[in-house]
C-alpha cells in the first residue's frame, strides 16, 4: 500500500499528456523534415536506433551515373565524352556493346546533347558517354530493335553481370555473345582483349593482375568510380548449334552460362554517382549522436571504403586497423564470420561497411 501511495504522489496525472503531447511534436517536427509518422510510437522507437544500416545507390548518393574515364584499346581514356572515341579502330564494337546489351532509351539532342532518357541509371550513363563523344546512338537503338534475341541472361546481385546473345548485326549464319558486369569476375573469363590498335591479343595471367590490381580498376575504384567491364565472343553456326546440344540446348540459365566462355575483354568504365548534398554532414550528426552508420553495397571493396571514407562513414583512425578487425568486408568474409548461422555473427563496434553481399546471399 505504501508503494502504491509512493507512485500516485510521485507521478503527475498530467504526465501521460505531456508525454503524448510530446510524440505528438515529435512526429510534426520529423513531417517538417519529410518523414511520414504513422504510429506516434514510432518516433520513440527510432529514438532508441543505435545502429542504421543503410544502401548506397540512390539512398547515400544522387543515383545519377556518370562515366567519368574508360579504358579501351589498352588506353584510358579521360573524361565523361571523348572525341578520340570514334577514331578508336573498335569504336563500333565498344559502340554495339553499350547498345546492344542495354534497355535503356535515349533521346538526342543538338550538339550531342540529351533531351530524354529512361531506362537502368547505369546504362543510362554510358549511352550519354556515347552521345556526348558524337556517335549516333538514337541510329544503334533503333537498329537494336531490329536485333534477333538469341536469348538474355539479366544482371543479379549474384551473378554480378548481365548477357545478351544476338544474331549476329552483319554476319549472316554467326551469333554474337555480349557480356558486361563486375570486371573480377568477367575477366576470369576472357582469353584475349583488345590492343592498341584494335587487333586481338592474347590475355594472360599477368595481364589481367595488372587491369584489376594496378592499371584500372583499382585506380577507378580509389575515384569512387563503380566499375564494367565489357566483353563479347562470335560463334559461327556449327560452334554455336555444338555449344548448345552440349548444354542441355540451354534450358536453364546455368546451361546458358555456358556462352559466357573463351570472350574478348572490350574495355572497361568508370562510372561516378555522386554523394547527395548533405550526407556527409547528416553521418557526422548520427556519429554525435550516438548512432554507427553502416553501408551496404554490391560495389567492389575499393569503390566502397572510397565512398564511405567520403562519406564520413569512415575515419582515417578507421583506415589504420588491420584486416582482420574488417572495419571493411566482403560479402564472403561475412558469410565466413557467421558461418551459415546470421545468430553466431558477433557484432562489433568497427564493422562499418559491406560490399558484394545482400540480405539473400547471406
Amino acid at each position: 500500500i505504501l508503494g502504491i501511495t509512493i507512485v500516485v504522489v510521485a507521478i503527475p496525472e498530467g504526465l501521460p499528456l505531456a508525454v503524448t503531447i510530446g510524440l505528438a511534436f515529435s512526429v510534426g517536427k520529423m513531417q517538417e523534415e519529410n518523414n511520414l509518422v504513422r504510429s506516434m510510437k514510432s518516433s520513440e522507437t527510432m529514438g532508441n536506433a543505435n545502429e542504421i544500416c543503410t544502401d548506397k545507390t540512390g539512398t547515400l548518393t544522387m543515383n545519377q551515373m556518370q562515366v567519368m574515364e574508360a579504358y579501351f584499346e589498352d588506353e584510358v581514356m579521360q573524361g565523361s565524352s571523348s572525341p578520340t572515341l570514334q577514331h578508336c579502330n573498335s569504336f563500333e564494337l565498344i559502340s554495339e556493346s553499350i547498345i546492344y546489351n542495354s534497355t535503356a532509351f535515349i533521346e538526342g539532342g543538338e550538339n550531342g546533347s540529351v533531351k530524354e532518357t529512361s531506362g537502368n541509371v547505369t546504362e543510362v550513363g554510358m549511352i550519354k558517354y556515347l552521345a556526348q563523344s558524337k556517335i549516333n546512338v538514337e541510329r544503334m537503338i533503333e537498329q537494336r530493335a531490329k536485333n534477333q534475341i538469341v536469348f538474355k541472361l539479366p544482371f543479379n546481385s549474384k551473378r554480378k553481370r548481365s548477357t545478351m546473345v544476338i544474331k549476329h548485326p552483319s554476319q549472316a549464319g554467326m551469333v554474337r555473345v555480349f557480356v558486361k558486369g563486375a570486371p573480377e569476375i568477367i575477366i576470369e573469363k576472357c582469353t584475349k582483349y583488345i590492343g592498341q590498335r584494335g587487333e586481338t591479343v592474347t590475355m594472360t595471367a599477368d595481364k589481367r593482375d595488372r587491369i584489376i590490381y594496378e592499371d584500372v580498376v583499382k585506380k577507378f575504384a580509389k575515384k569512387c568510380y563503380r566499375t564494367l567491364l565489357m566483353a563479347y565472343a562470335d560463334y559461327d553456326e556449327a560452334r554455336w548449334e555444338n555449344l548448345k546440344a552440349s548444354n542441355n540446348n540451354f534450358a536453364t540459365l546455368d546451361d546458358r552460362e555456358a556462352a559466357e566462355v573463351g570472350l574478348t575483354m572490350i574495355g572497361i568504365v568508370g562510372l561516378q554517382d555522386p554523394l547527395r548534398p548533405g550526407i556527409a554532414e547528416a553521418v557526422r550528426t548520427c556519429h554525435l549522436a550516438g548512432i554507427n552508420v553502416r553501408m551496404v553495397t554490391g560495389d567492389n571493396l575499393e569503390t566502397a571504403t572510397a565512398i564511405a571514407r567520403k562519406a564520413c562513414i569512415l575515419s582515417e583512425a578507421d583506415m589504420h586497423d588491420d584486416e582482420e578487425n574488417y572495419v571493411c568486408m566482403t560479402g564472403q568474409q561475412f558469410r565466413s564470420q557467421i558461418d551459415g548461422r546470421v545468430e553466431r555473427k558477433e557484432r562489433t563496434e568497427d564493422d562499418k561497411v559491406g560490399v558484394q553481399c545482400t540480405i539473400g546471399n547471406i
